[in-house]
């Protein structure tokens, strides 16, 4: 595996961390009120869905992947689990989305808060990835 590879997936992994804390950011910024009056379709709609259900998943996968061809050291066991948990919580949802009856036509009030549980894990992982991006740079920084 060469260095440049290395650097491009865990640029990959930096800034899809970066992308989950700030959806986590913009989503507790929007009042529920607004929230729940966007629609599907809509930019901002279509915007949400994938900060929710596409950047969680994108930074689990590639965090996994680091940790599977990367060095051995804490933060990779600590972000392999929270990898896998949230794969595992992002997986259980779209089972739950694609079995439950009416599940695109529900018109009640209430709520589907399994994405935001994958993206509060998400969340923690991109967390373990800065910190561990941040402590691995000072280590090299401060070894010259």
């Amino acid at each position: 595996m060469s260095i440049e590879y290395t650097s491009a997936v865990r640029a990959a992994e930096v800034a899809l961390s970066i992308a989950t804390l700030l959806g986590v950011v913009v989503l507790f910024a929007i009042p529920p009120v607004q929230l729940s009056a966007i629609t599907a379709g809509s930019p901002a709609g279509i915007a949400i869905a994938l900060g929710i259900w596409a950047v969680p998943t994108l930074l689990s996968t590639v965090a996994l992947y680091h940790v599977t061809t990367g060095p051995r050291r804490l933060a990779s066991y600590l972000a392999g689990v929270l990898g896998v948990f949230t794969l595992g919580v992002v997986v259980l949802n779209v089972s739950a989305v694609l079995t439950t009856d009416g599940a695109f036509t529900y018109g009640g009030t209430g709520a589907f808060v399994g994405p935001v549980i994958a993206l509060f894990t998400a969340s923690l992982l991109g967390v373990v990835v800065l910190v561990d991006t941040g402590v691995h740079r000072l280590t090299v920084l401060s070894s010259e």
